[in-house]
């Protein structure tokens, strides 16, 4: 792993965890769903009440003194090994994924995936003045 991530933002890409391959929509729609649900289950009850409001209450503040600064989401970070099929590329691409999942606790804000990767091989590109020098050393 290079340790530099980029952001992927085309949907339609396709991810390989192991054995299961995904639309980066759908791993986003999956990650998002799945924490949310387990959000709800741990705070609220069948009828949406707070099971827990002191629970909550606890990670939404933090206190510094007489001051309270209030939480305005989780953010759960993820990193796998996998595999990156982008579109127009010429094959699957090696290297780690790293996902991050924000929730929002009282859906101030709508929840949000931020899904990057990282390639274990970089392609070395060739400089746009590459093309110039080539054809001043041809000219020589």
């Amino acid at each position: 792993m290079n340790n530099k991530f980029i952001s992927l933002d085309c949907d339609d890409d396709v991810l390989l965890i192991k054995e299961d391959s995904f639309k980066l929509s759908k791993l986003k729609d999956l990650a998002r769903t799945y924490l949310r649900n387990m959000f709800t289950k741990i705070f609220h009850d069948s009828q949406g009440k707070y099971l827990r409001q002191n629970n909550i209450g606890d990670f939404q503040y933090i206190p510094f003194g007489e001051t309270l600064i209030r939480s305005n989401e989780f953010r759960f970070s993820y990193l796998i090994d996998c595999q990156l099929l982008k579109i127009g590329s010429q094959g699957w691409q090696k290297g780690t994924l790293k996902m991050q999942v924000f929730i929002s606790p009282f859906k101030q804000e709508p929840d949000k995936v931020l899904i990057e990767f990282s390639p274990d091989q970089v392609d070395e590109l060739e400089s746009p003045l590459d093309d110039i020098r080539k054809l001043i050393q041809a000219e020589k």
